[in-house]
């Protein structure tokens, strides 16, 4: 079973809620199963915390 996933997001990208955006990626035996992009729906206070919730929600 090889499975891996990535995840990466930008700190407050955007200016007027300082919400920032996640991507990820997912993959199966070095092939792209699943991605996603979208803004946190929560303003995250740090670039550790930005992380974070990119990381908790890169699923597929």
């Amino acid at each position: 079973f090889d499975l891996e996933a990535f995840s990466d997001s930008d700190y407050a990208g955007a200016s007027l809620d300082r919400k920032s955006t996640t991507g990820g990626c997912q993959f199966f035996r070095k092939r792209l199963i699943s991605w996603q992009c979208k803004r946190q729906t929560v303003a995250a206070n740090s670039t550790t915390e930005a992380e974070y919730v990119a990381a908790a929600n890169c699923r597929g």
